[in-house]
């Protein structure tokens, strides 16, 4: 907030202040000469100092109002807030009432100045002077309370207003009680005609008018028709208030961004009715969510519209799509963005009981909504590792050979808009030599090299960019938008040509090493992982969003079959000697086993939890199968097609490379999205030898390539 904000603010509650401190005392003098029946100069004098004090309140809270919107119109977003217009309301009703004050009650103390009120003078305008005192006090202390609680308040314009008229029928209903108590309180009082005679009277008596006055109003008071009227009235208002509040169901915010928790808040506890709204959000957006809860209060809502300046323009892919629960919601795989963008999603749960939803393009991100119950987990991240400290990798006899490179994916860098970075591993000390990052840089997912070893071309799965890195000298040579959420990419094996998925579109992009867009492939809607024969002859498509597998002919490039993959399939590859094409199925926890010859779908294998790569193994006898839900790999045999063991992992176990060892065997490395470590496994022996320590800050390993590239032996 800058300085002029402050200052304005500032006034404005001094306004406040004035305006409800002048008005409590002013009401406190004049109970006090009604209560000794005469109003005297300097009390009369006092009052009319106080209500100048209340002007001076009314004067200050109106122009310092303006000022602050006029000067900041973003300030709390108040011209869209029903507690800004609640207030507004009360000014108004305080600058009426006001008038009325200086039109009709301080006329009426002027004329009886230093002179006695008569029971029939206060009697008389009793439902003035109740009616003003009452609603001056309640009124300059509601919009005292509605400024400072600002904030605090998600409540409508009507519900409010609906409290307010119950504050106020109950501070003029106190106040004539009280007028009322002590104008025939039964004591000894001086009267005074219209004309101001004072007459020496006695407490009213059974013959006395005051007496008969006091007989005439309570006989009113006591009007069944009236007290039913009032109770009505009251009852009334109340219900509609209380109504208001049943029938309000709240909204709530859930804030999208780019790096872990991905949704906040992560873990949602809602009542049945209760509607959730998604929205992709900046960091001072879900900072500000995280300090006022996620209830859509109008500020709030319009908080987070006011997103979308040109750096953070969307260009993210994150449709909503539930996974358990007792009723499902889906925003049918399209782009959730901002509010200026339009394409906000939003669910009404009328159905109690824990949901689980994901981004179906990045099923890693993962959020709770409990409806009428107690959510299962307090928070989704950081997760449990799933390893033992002593599992730690130390240097193997048998040094590896090349190197490692990491999509650790979500790890913060600092000056680096979104997150995400490529570690770079020695195979032979397993010591970390660098660590690649880039502003066009958004949560890396998935690298290729060219068979020449000269360049590796990575993408940027939470925007529109691939990028080009120099082997040699770890530097990004180029980066070039190409769609929505590029996911895998795959080098030819023997042509100038690089093919890269675009997961949010139906299309898989053919560029050359230069990035010169060729040509592009239709595919099923939302190709993801990506793979091609040695021979060149085949690639295979996994369509996580139409959730289909397609094979293409890339003689012709073009779809020749497309096969039915249920359950979120992520990744594919072919086998070595081109024989099988291979889909994990996510949420099935199957990989689908298609017969290239035949072009038939040959058998289903159960793996372990949450699937995600099946890579064939570099002799061709096993396929490894990384587990992300139960943080391990399974190992399916290729002449039985049946797992023949599981090997332990860790958390979030994704993708999986082999890499030479200087024996002549292969290591296996394992990336883990939830765990700061490579994991990796004796090819020949079927074990887990251990994991090797990333940086505190590596989260989300993801694409996994070793240089050289094994491959690269099998192309012909």
């Amino acid at each position: 907030m800058d300085i002029a904000a402050i200052l304005f603010l500032t006034l404005h509650l001094v306004g406040l202040a004035f305006g409800a401190g002048g008005a409590i005392a002013t009401d406190a003098t004049f109970l006090r000469t009604v209560w000794d029946r005469k109003i005297s100069k300097d009390e009369l004098n006092l009052i009319k100092i106080l209500s100048k004090v209340v002007i001076t309140g009314l004067v200050l809270l109106i122009l310092s109002g303006f000022l602050l919107l006029s000067t900041n119109p973003n300030y709390l977003n108040m011209a869209e807030n029903p507690v800004f217009w609640t207030k507004m309301t009360i000014v108004l009703i305080l600058t009426a009432n006001g008038f009325a004050f200086h039109k009709k009650v301080l006329p009426l103390l002027e004329r009886h100045e230093d002179t006695s009120l008569s029971t029939e003078t206060v009697r008389k305008n009793l439902g003035l002077l109740a009616f003003t005192g009452g609603l001056s006090g309640i009124s300059w202390y509601s919009a005292l309370a509605l400024g400072v609680f600002m904030q605090s308040f998600d409540w409508s314009y009507l519900l409010l207003m609906n409290i307010y008229v119950l504050l106020v029928i109950g501070a003029v209903m106190s106040a004539y009680a009280m007028l009322y108590w002590i104008l025939f309180r039964g004591t000894k009082v001086t009267d005074q005609n219209s004309d101001g005679d004072a007459n020496s009277e006695t407490a009213p008596t059974a013959t006395s008018t005051s007496e008969s006055s006091s007989t005439g109003l309570l006989a009113k008071l006591k009007n069944p028709f009236i007290i039913a009227t009032g109770a009505v009235l009251l009852i009334g208002v109340a219900g509609l208030g209380v109504n208001t509040l049943r029938s309000q169901p709240t909204e709530h915010l859930v804030c999208i961004h780019e790096g872990p928790p991905w949704f906040t808040p992560e873990v949602l506890e809602i009542d049945k009715g209760d509607t959730v709204v998604w929205h992709h959000c900046s960091e001072d957006e879900v900072e500000y969510v995280k300090n006022h809860g996620s209830s859509i209060g109008s500020s709030l809502f319009s908080k987070v519209s006011a997103h979308g300046d040109e750096d953070h323009k969307h260009v993210h892919t994150h449709p909503i799509y539930s996974i358990s629960g007792p009723e499902h919601f889906s925003s049918d795989f399209a782009t959730v963005g901002h509010l200026e963008d339009g394409l906000e999603f939003e669910f009404t749960f009328t159905e109690e009981g824990t949901y689980e939803y994901i981004c179906p393009t990045h099923p890693y991100m993962k959020g709770i909504v409990s409806v009428g119950e107690e959510a299962p987990v307090d928070s989704l991240w950081p997760p449990d590792e799933k390893y033992d400290e002593a599992d730690l990798l130390s240097a193997p006899d048998i040094p590896g050979i090349g190197e490692i490179w990491v999509n650790t994916q979500f790890e913060h860098i600092d000056g680096q808009d979104f997150p995400g970075s490529i570690t770079v591993l020695d195979a032979s000390t397993w010591e970390i030599t660098d660590v690649i990052s880039d502003n066009n840089f958004n949560n890396p997912h998935n690298l290729w090299n060219t068979y020449d070893n000269r360049y590796v071309f990575q993408t940027q799965w939470h925007s529109d960019k691939i990028s080009k890195i120099d082997i040699d000298s770890k530097e990004i040579v180029e980066s070039i938008a190409l769609g929505n959420a590029p996911a895998h990419l795959f080098v030819h094996p023997t042509e100038d040509r690089i093919y890269v998925t675009l997961n949010n579109e139906d299309r898989v992009v053919v560029l050359d090493s230069g990035l010169n867009i060729l040509n592009e492939i239709q595919t099923s809607f939302g190709p993801h992982g990506i793979w091609i024969d040695p021979g060149g002859r085949w690639m295979s498509v996994a369509a996580t969003l139409e959730q289909k597998f397609d094979i293409i002919d890339l003689e012709t490039e073009e779809v020749v079959k497309t096969f039915d993959a249920p359950g979120l399939p992520l990744a594919t590859q072919i086998t070595n000697d081109g024989r099988y094409a291979m889909i994990s199925l996510l949420l099935e926890g199957k990989v689908r086993f298609i017969d290239l010859e035949t072009l038939e779908h040959v058998k289903d294998v159960e793996v372990g939890a949450m699937p995600i790569w099946a890579m064939p193994g570099p002799n061709n006898e096993y396929v490894f199968v990384p587990n992300t839900g139960s943080a391990d790999i399974s190992v399916i045999s290729l002449d039985t097609l049946e797992v023949v063991t599981t090997l332990p992992g860790a958390a979030g176990a994704h993708g999986i490379t082999f890499g030479e060892r200087e024996d002549g065997g292969y290591y296996g490395y394992v990336s883990n999205k939830y765990a700061r470590v490579v994991t990796v496994i004796d090819v020949d022996n079927l074990e887990t030898l251990g994991h090797i320590p990333l940086r505190d800050s590596s989260w989300g390993g993801n694409g996994i390539l070793t240089l050289p590239n094994y491959y690269a032996e099998f192309i012909d």
